[in-house]
């Protein structure tokens, strides 16, 4: 803990105190977005390798090629027509804020976080770099009732769909296998059925509908940058510290500060220099490469 201390730069108190104010986390920003139901892909155009996936996952085409059945009846039943899997708005955040790069590119906000998705829609979703992040990611959506007699408790998303495949009557019993399909999806807190009533309109009219529950990501830093790049970071403290731990895989937010860390706000500013310069000289892992994270919940 000493020796924390004596490595850890923290700005002066009127100085964090001049830089806090109540600012919309980003969990808000995503709750304005579109897309997680609505599935606004008809102005995209399928790739030959797009109407590959297409014909391959679903078993209705007949004498159809894929985009002509895309056209005539996949669109209106919101079906996927990439190869990429449909990442929604929480995913998309998770997305955006891994990859350091992309916040680069895209900032901050719900603008950015659509051009993430977007991001991977049309390039991260086949590279593995981009890609390896997101294997886990479905695995926070679970299904919390089906029918109008059932009610969910759900903290963060409910999507609401059918609960057969339209096209060869299967089960859908996976949150990936429901977004490939028309869905409809309401921000919720507490208990809430599983009705038209309640989200608005009927995905799939005559059928039986099911919920499932995608939980809000618990609130975590991000990585922004590595030593020497820009950490783009408005309205929040910056953590500099150690990039990789003894057993020489890279660290998180808490792993980082587990060991030895610097803290400075962005003084009104969007973005903050990785590097000493911007902690006082202070250097919390002498000799190692280092990174910084942004913690906009101060």
């Amino acid at each position: 803990m000493e020796q924390i201390k004596k490595n850890m730069y923290v700005p002066p108190a009127e100085d964090m105190e001049k830089d806090t104010k109540n600012i919309d986390n980003m969990m808000k920003s995503v709750k304005a977005l579109g897309g997680d139901s609505g599935h606004s892909d008809d102005s995209a155009k399928m790739t030959d390798g797009d109407a590959m996936c297409y014909q391959t996952r679903y078993n209705d085409l007949k004498d159809k090629t894929p985009r002509e059945h895309f056209k005539l009846v996949g669109q209106a039943q919101g079906r996927l027509h990439t190869c990429a899997r449909r990442l929604s708005s929480y995913e998309s955040l998770t997305y955006l804020h891994t990859f350091p790069e992309l916040q680069a590119k895209f900032g901050d906000g719900a603008s950015a976080v659509k051009q993430a998705r977007e991001h991977y829609r049309t390039l991260g979703f086949g590279q593995a770099h981009f890609n390896e992040s997101m294997k886990d990611t479905t695995k926070k959506a679970w299904k919390c009732g089906t029918g109008a007699k059932q009610s969910c408790k759900c903290h963060g998303t409910l999507w609401y769909g059918a609960t057969k495949r339209p096209d060869d009557k299967k089960p859908i019993d996976s949150w990936d296998d429901l977004k490939q399909w028309k869905t409809i999806t309401k921000e919720s807190e507490e208990w809430m059925s599983c009705t038209d009533a309640n989200f608005g309109s009927d995905p799939w009219p005559e059928q039986e509908k099911q919920c499932w529950c995608e939980n809000k990501p618990a609130y975590k830093p991000w990585k922004c940058a590595d030593e020497g790049e820009e950490c783009l970071c408005d309205s929040g403290w910056v953590v500099y510290g150690a990039k990789v731990g003894a057993d020489k895989k890279e660290l998180d937010f808490f792993g980082t500060i587990k060991l030895s860390m610097a803290v400075n706000g962005t003084h009104g500013k969007r973005t903050l220099q990785c590097d000493a310069s911007s902690f006082d000289g202070a250097d919390p892992a002498p000799d190692a490469d280092k990174a910084c994270f942004c913690d906009q919940k101060k």
